[in-house]
């Protein structure tokens, strides 16, 4: 895990996400801005299946609509 941490993985960022942007991925995902333990940090909201993904949580909730 030290590794990983001193020499992260890199990419090419090719698109910058900002809070509220919305795509049809997924049956439709919403960025969530949710700063917190980065700056910029962000979670991701999957619509149709009511998950709510963050870097360091995962949960689902089964509510009923109303």
């Amino acid at each position: 895990m030290r590794e990983l941490c001193e020499n992260p993985p890199k990419a090419n960022i090719d698109a910058l996400l900002s809070d509220g942007k919305e795509s049809a991925y997924f049956g439709g995902m919403k960025v969530v801005f949710t700063p917190g333990h980065t700056p910029g940090y962000i979670s991701l909201y999957l619509k149709k299946s009511r998950v709510l993904i963050a870097g360091d949580s995962f949960f689902r909730e089964n509510i009923e609509a109303t």
